[in-house]
């Protein structure tokens, strides 16, 4: 696949996640179980979570992704109870494509934002 057909690829796995996490929709575009598990975890704190590219860049078989993360606090998350806020955090994810399919994954959200947000860390304070 050529970078334009990986950023593409990613680009339609990102819409049809956010209409439809089901495992056959899932298995259409991951290879990898870890992924596939990440993406349910997720769904359980935040379902109907969707991911917004804010910035996309190929090379060789990777794609990175520089992404905000968009949903509603619905399901407990390291001890917190679901709390009904709208949430939005970034972050950077770089897949690896093979076949037609992600077959590997590496990521790093801003998780402090995710729990100030959710109110399980205090708002930074501002002078």
């Amino acid at each position: 696949m050529t970078l334009e057909m990986n950023k593409r690829f990613i680009e339609r796995y990102f819409e049809a996640i956010k209409k439809d996490k089901s495992l056959a929709t899932l298995n259409q575009f991951i290879a990898e179980q870890p992924l596939k598990d990440h993406v349910a975890g997720y769904d359980a704190v935040l379902p109907g979570y969707w991911l917004e590219s804010d910035d996309m860049v190929a090379e060789g078989d990777k794609v990175a992704v520089r992404f905000t993360l968009h949903g509603t606090h619905k399901g407990e998350f390291m001890g917190v109870p679901p709390t009904g806020k709208r949430v939005s955090f970034q972050g950077l994810i770089i897949y690896q494509i093979k076949e037609g399919r992600i077959v590997d994954h590496w990521m790093q959200v801003d998780m402090v934002s995710f729990m100030q947000q959710i109110g399980a860390l205090p708002a930074p304070v501002v002078a």
